[in-house]
């Protein structure tokens, strides 16, 4: 919104006092005025804007540029009033016939929230006109379908070589249509607004997608079946179109244009490289087709449904026009309903702020909680009823341990569905990502290393420490998923990945503070008492692990958004000029093997234990995967290099999961019983 507020003119009728039969329709008043300020005063652009007020619809039209033969305006003395307005407000005063309600008012979208909303941009394979077998314009069934919340409807009119241009945007506040990230994409899609009109050569910016080679694929193999949106493997692998399609669709430029003086048109390029355009046409006597114009009056306004969105804020300016019946306040319900409330009085870090103010613009609910991180101050819950834990990076980098401790959290505990991350940088973003599809060091042979938490091992009884010379404690995870922490070489603790810390802290010695200094508790519950002094000297705590609670699923039930000024997107969006790649298989399959998997003469590994994980990491690898991807070709590959028949039948001998994720221990539960 690069104009916080500008002068617009209004046009109102009142549906309880008709107009006289012999009145010519309210779109032809509109597109009356909307030709006549192009063609003979070049004040372009003209946007017109429909959307609910507070208790009545409401109907703006402004000029976006000075004219080159500004009109004069008469009876308004005292108000500064811009030749544009002036000039469209005397061609409005000419066309109500003094039926027609017209003022000049000022507005401020900036109520209507600091984040984008769901956007729809009309568009076409070519310039054209909107077509219609109905004397209603071509546009009204938009107004007419729209949902109990509120939705805008923007035409932004232009001059072309000989005919008018035309661009339609929908903006649609409903929470449960807004898009977020990509897998919840395929699900929250509404009905594109192409198929209300009577108009089948049109198509949206969201109906792209399926045009260049985007598909909703269910996922079975995953544990929650999830449809997700994959490109199709028609897809021309040196092909930008699928990115720059996915890329224009979830752009918020759209949306910014419906709500600035004088609207652009920043994706005509993209459009046009796509095949299509967004500018449709109109002659003088067609022009009508593209300006429905709504009367409705609201028992209750539409905007209380949304909390932390108001209406644009409309403030009268001077009354031009008050037809029979029609009286004109002195303040707009718009002025007093335009006041939001604040964010969460508790969060004061501004990027915290932004990110809690995003999702509450969305119809979320954010729910202060206490946490041990300091990355961790809320959870999450969308309109569907899912609540995440969120996870902010402290600072400018993710710290391994407390991100992955936050998973492990979100896992255990039955009313979390996952973690969110919101990152300041696509560098920070890629970290979180890194992490959560690979939960443990980078491995080296059969060892499988874990990341430490910034928190000492504690449990009831005191903090666990070592000798304060000894080198650093390292955390290691067996194939049976034994849990050891050793120092300098020596095993110091032994036990299960599941183990909660009070039975890991209670294998090593402990200290506590005492009133008199300090105390030292060993694993067999014999104490000893100990100087303050010496405890810093001699001792030093040992670091909490870091425990994975996935192996290469951990993205499936976390999602990862980076900054983009008040906006957040899902770091798996694609850019616009991004090539569409597809990994080398062998390459593809050895780095998961390499990452994933261990190789072990007396062990065998099972399609249903496999298979998930070669997915999620294939999924979230690449969007268009090598071909083919899945366990077949693993299983063919894997056998192959073993001088055997290359068959997928079968489990793979000789190979293992590094480790049993307790995310996914029902299955090796479900194994363990056969």
């Amino acid at each position: 919104m690069t104009d916080p507020t500008w002068q617009a003119i209004e046009l109102a009728v009142d549906p309880r006092h008709p107009r006289p039969r012999h009145a010519p329709p309210l779109s032809t008043v509109v597109a009356e005025i909307v030709h006549t300020a192009l063609w003979s005063h070049d004040c372009g652009p003209i946007s017109y804007l429909s959307l609910p007020g507070v208790f009545r619809h409401r109907t703006l039209v402004w000029a976006g540029s000075a004219p080159s033969d500004p009109l004069s305006l008469s009876g308004v003395e005292g108000t500064d009033i811009t030749d544009e307005t002036a000039t469209l407000a005397q061609l409005a005063v000419n066309a109500s016939e003094a039926t027609i309600g017209v003022s000049i008012v000022e507005i401020d979208p900036r109520p209507l929230g600091e984040t984008s909303a769901f956007t729809e941009r009309l568009l076409a394979t070519a310039p054209t006109a909107l077509k219609t077998t109905t004397r209603e314009p071509s546009l009204s069934p938009l107004l007419t379908a729209a949902s109990d919340y509120p939705q805008a409807l923007s035409v932004v009119a232009e001059r072309g070589t000989d005919t008018t241009e035309l661009a339609v945007r929908r903006v649609d506040f409903t929470p449960s249509v807004q898009i977020t990230d990509r897998d919840t994409l395929a699900e929250t899609l509404p009905s594109p607004m192409s198929t209300q009109l009577d108009s089948p050569a049109t198509l949206t910016n969201w109906e792209l997608l399926s045009n260049h080679g985007w598909e909703e694929i269910p996922v079975e193999s995953l544990p929650a079946n999830p449809t997700v949106l994959r490109q199709s493997y028609t897809t021309a692998s040196d092909s930008t179109a699928p990115n720059r399609a996915l890329a224009v669709a979830g752009s918020m430029a759209e949306y910014a244009q419906v709500w600035t003086r004088a609207p652009s048109d920043p994706l005509a390029a993209d459009y046009q490289a796509l095949g299509a355009t967004g500018r449709l046409t109109a002659t003088g006597s067609t022009l009508p087709t593209f300006f429905p114009v709504e009367t409705r009056l609201y028992e209750m306004s539409g905007w209380e449904q949304l909390k932390y969105r108001r209406p644009l804020q409309i403030t009268p300016v001077a009354p031009l026009v008050v037809p029979p019946g029609m009286r004109v306040a002195e303040t707009d319900p718009t002025v007093q309903a335009s006041r939001r409330p604040a964010v969460l009085d508790d969060i004061t870090d501004p990027f915290a702020q932004t990110v809690v103010r995003w999702c509450l613009e969305r119809g979320e609910t954010i729910t202060a909680v206490e946490s041990s991180s300091p990355a961790v101050s809320f959870h999450r819950t969308t309109v569907d009823g899912n609540t995440t834990l969120v996870y902010l990076p402290v600072g400018e980098s993710v710290h391994p341990g407390r991100l992955l401790a936050a998973v492990w959290e979100a896992h255990y505990d039955p009313t979390i569905a996952g973690v969110t991350v919101f990152a300041q940088s696509h560098e920070t973003a890629h970290q979180a990502t890194t992490l959560l599809a690979r939960p443990f060091k980078p491995p080296t042979g059969s060892v499988t290393t874990l990341y430490q938490q910034p928190r000492s091992l504690a449990d009831a009884v005191g903090t666990a420490v070592c000798d304060a010379d000894c080198g650093r404690e390292t955390w290691e995870l067996t194939p049976t998923n034994e849990l050891r922490c050793l120092v300098d070489g020596d095993w110091l603790i032994r036990g299960q990945l599941t183990d909660s810390f009070e039975a890991l802290a209670s294998q090593c010695r402990r200290v506590t503070a005492t009133a008199t200094g300090a105390k030292i508790t060993y694993p067999d519950g014999t104490t000893t008492a100990i100087d303050r002094e010496t405890v810093q000297a001699t001792l030093r705590p040992l670091s909490a692990p870091a425990r994975p609670a996935h192996l290469a699923t951990g993205r499936e039930t976390a999602t990862v958004f980076v900054q983009d000024g008040a906006e957040f997107q899902d770091v798996r969006w694609p850019a616009a000029d991004k090539a569409v790649g597809s990994p080398d298989r062998d390459a593809f399959m050895t780095a998961f093997r390499d990452t994933y998997t261990l190789s072990d003469p007396d062990a065998t590994l099972s399609y249903h234990v496999g298979e998930p994980e070669l997915v999620s990491y294939g999924r979230h690898s690449a969007d268009q995967p090598s071909r083919p991807l899945g366990w077949v070709a693993f299983a063919k590959r894997y056998r192959n290099q073993r001088g055997h028949k290359p068959t997928a039948s079968g489990p793979l001998t000789g190979l293992r999961l590094r480790y049993m994720p307790p995310a996914r221990a029902a299955v090796f539960a479900s194994i363990s019983t056969r």
